[in-house]
């Protein structure tokens, strides 16, 4: 009876280990993408004319639980003109192109708030006239989201708007990668970056704002 306890207690024992082993690496990998995502948001908002102030960047993963924010302030000054629009819905974008890029994968699935608002965003763009037009030159540029499978839009209009929307983000982070990667890594650690320490890490704003 001894010897049977033993075995019980070494194998209750593996099976936790095994249990909270698993749990842990899941935190890891869902704080690794979360890091990812708001690290898209920032190097978009960094290098957008229209956003204002940057107070912070901040994770908060506890899995399956994760979340994250940046929070900012618009621009004041540029009125609401198109090519704001475009970018607002870029920078609703960038968490999903972040994540691509970081974490080869997206896990923004439905109804997503991120997705909801370029959406509306889109929309609005799709009721003016050619003074709408995407302002970027980026039509035959790679990448695209299937937005209709992922988030059931099914307006093409719409699907195309949101991949511009979405490829302004991806080539962004592309071309600031090694600055997008030590941005994710230095969130994943501290979790939470203030305006100041974004400076440090991404520069000088190329754009003045008041």
């Amino acid at each position: 009876m001894p010897l049977l306890r033993m075995i019980l207690l070494v194998l209750c024992l593996s099976a936790l280990g095994f249990i909270l082993g698993s749990y842990l690496r899941k935190c890891l990998v869902e704080r690794w993408r979360t890091a990812a995502h708001e690290a898209g948001h920032a190097i978009v908002a960094w290098l957008s004319p229209f956003v204002g102030e940057i107070e912070l960047v901040e994770i908060d993963t506890v899995w399956p639980w994760t979340s994250g924010r940046i929070k900012y302030s618009w621009n004041g000054r540029f009125p609401p003109i198109p090519a704001k629009l475009w970018d607002q819905m870029a920078l609703k974008l960038a968490g999903m192109a972040g994540e691509i890029a970081g974490a080869n994968r997206a896990a923004s699935r439905g109804n997503c708030p991120d997705f909801n608002g370029a959406l509306r965003i889109a929309e609005q763009l799709s009721r003016g006239g050619p003074e709408n037009g995407c302002p970027w030159d980026i039509l035959d540029q790679p990448g695209r989201i299937d937005f209709e499978k992922v988030f059931g839009c099914s307006e093409q209009r719409l699907i195309d708007i949101l991949n511009l929307g979405y490829r302004r983000a991806r080539l962004l982070i592309q071309d600031n990668r090694p600055t997008f990667d030590k941005l994710r890594r230095r969130l994943f650690w501290k979790k939470r970056l203030s305006g100041a320490d974004l400076a440090a890490i991404l520069g000088s704003r190329p754009w003045a704002f008041k």
